[in-house]
């Protein structure tokens, strides 16, 4: 335990984020803005793993441009379900991005295009 708080005050970066076990926990008895912050830690997640695939570069900068936006959205006082939608469904392009799709879509209520 003495570990774990030592490494906490050191400013060392978790082992387990939040986002990993975001899943674990029932969604209904979460508030908007818990849901919307787990979502943006799906977003941050996939971000750091886009960073580092091999593609082309301006599909990258684009990508990377939809999940900021995905994040503006998530900021905003009221979520606009279409917007999102509409935003979330252009990482379809990507595989390794369909986990991250159903888990954003399923914490907030928006269905998966």
């Amino acid at each position: 335990m003495d570990d774990v708080v030592q490494a906490f005050h050191n400013g060392e970066k978790p082992v387990i984020k939040s986002s990993d076990v975001a899943h674990l926990l029932p969604n209904h008895s979460l508030s908007t803005a818990d849901k919307q912050r787990q979502a943006a830690g799906l977003l941050t997640d996939a971000e750091e793993k886009l960073e580092i695939m091999d593609i082309a570069e301006t599909q990258k900068q684009g990508l990377l441009d939809v999940i900021q936006l995905l994040k503006e959205q998530l900021e905003k006082p009221e979520l606009n379900t279409f917007v999102f939608q509409g935003l979330l469904a252009n990482l379809k392009v990507v595989k390794d991005f369909d986990t991250y799709r159903d888990r954003i879509a399923n914490l907030l209520g928006v269905e998966v295009l």
